[in-house]
């Protein structure tokens, strides 16, 4: 049986910060670990998820995920779909390979805390035919989140 262990981890974040107070800033925040482990052991694929708190001072952002080389150890063309859901229930989804990136946007809730619950889903899925293709063995990866105002 083939087993595999998966590692995520928010590797940076950059977050727009306004240089003047009349200025447009955006922030993400992670509302439980900036990390994602998961065990797979040969069947069906694996959805990793975490709440984040997304926010622009313009009520708009742009969302820029890119990938590290990590998990191009599973497969030479290895890919992930990443999925977005907005508080306000838009819901995006890209592939994003080995270093590669992925580009979201959408609104932000008005509450830069999301104190009234106002959070959004990220999701990192990978598919059963991906994970099976690897070699046995762990993996770990790490992806940079930017986030400016719209």
């Amino acid at each position: 049986m083939k087993s595999l262990i998966l590692s995520y981890a928010a590797a940076s974040l950059t977050i727009a910060t306004p240089v003047m107070a009349s200025e447009s800033y955006a922030s993400l925040d992670f509302s439980g670990s900036r990390s994602l482990t998961t065990n797979w052991y040969g069947e069906d694929g694996i959805e990793l998820k975490t709440k984040v708190c997304l926010f622009s001072s313009t009520g708009t952002f742009r969302l820029e995920i890119v990938g590290g080389a990590g998990m191009a150890a599973l497969e030479r063309d290895a890919r992930q779909q990443i999925v977005l859901k907005t508080f306000d229930g838009q819901v995006q989804s890209a592939e994003l390979g080995a270093a590669g990136t992925v580009i979201f946007t959408g609104r932000s809730p008005a509450d830069s805390n999301c104190l009234g619950g106002e959070f959004a889903e990220l999701s990192i899925e990978i598919s059963e035919r991906e994970l099976g293709a690897a070699t046995a063995g762990q993996y770990t990866d790490q992806l940079q989140f930017l986030i400016a105002p719209v």
